[in-house]
């Protein structure tokens, strides 16, 4: 959760610099998102990174208070966000071994996963640090859905080869091969000795009866997709 601090009160009398102007020149460009929060909650600082990531800018977001309203607009998810900002500093240095990954809403309303590491600065208060891992945690997903679509089909496929006829595996696989390829239904059309023709279909229709055509046939043109398949 791209979550900056949570101050114990929010508010208060500015009492801390960010870090010099040699911290402030390297934080402005770093590609590395982060902000400068005061022990009061009033954040002091926001790099371009951090600005170009959530679109919030230190007016938009000059306090925790406003910070976790506007990156949390859901209140049950904003409280849980802020319990888990205090959890993690009250943790001191075993935070570094405990990021948090929480769906942030930036400014043009798009939601980004993001992990934020927060380290205690000697004068008080925080330097937040924050992490887009949205495309990341897509692509795993991606790859967990194909992982468990390839062992669903290798388990459809096993149970098929043990079926000796015909019209039992072509029942089958129209029936069960649809909810592991992720599509409303599916039919068979079969080769014949002629590769500009096929047989009709063998699958399920619309009202989810089994529909066999295999007697009928089409010719197929060179041009269209089953015609390059078959040729």
């Amino acid at each position: 959760m791209s979550v900056i601090p949570v101050p114990r009160s929010f508010g208060g009398a500015p009492e801390v610099p960010t870090g010099g102007d040699e911290f402030r020149r390297i934080a402005d460009i770093l590609c590395v998102p982060l902000a400068v929060v005061a022990a009061s909650g009033r954040y002091d600082y926001v790099n371009p990174a951090f600005t170009a990531l959530f679109g919030y800018t230190l007016d938009d977001v000059p306090d925790g208070r406003l910070w976790f309203r506007r990156a949390f607009p859901d209140e049950t998810r904003r409280r849980e966000a802020i319990a888990a900002w205090r959890a993690h500093v009250a943790r001191g240095d075993a935070a570094r071994h405990s990021p948090q990954i929480y769906p942030v809403a930036c400014r043009d309303g798009a939601v980004r996963h993001i992990l934020f590491r927060a380290a205690p600065r000697p004068c008080g208060g925080h330097v937040v640090v924050y992490e887009d891992l949205s495309d990341r945690l897509r692509a795993d997903a991606r790859e967990e859905d194909h992982r468990r679509s390839l062992m669903a089909l290798s388990e459809l496929l096993g149970g098929l080869s043990l079926l000796r006829e015909l019209d039992d595996l072509c029942r089958a696989a129209v029936e069960r091969a649809p909810a592991i390829l992720g599509v409303d239904r599916m039919a068979l059309w079969f080769r014949t000795p002629d590769p500009a023709v096929v047989a009709g279909t063998f699958g399920v229709d619309e009202q989810g009866a089994l529909r066999d055509e295999r007697a009928s046939r089409l010719r197929v043109s060179t041009a269209s997709l089953m015609g390059r398949v078959l040729y």
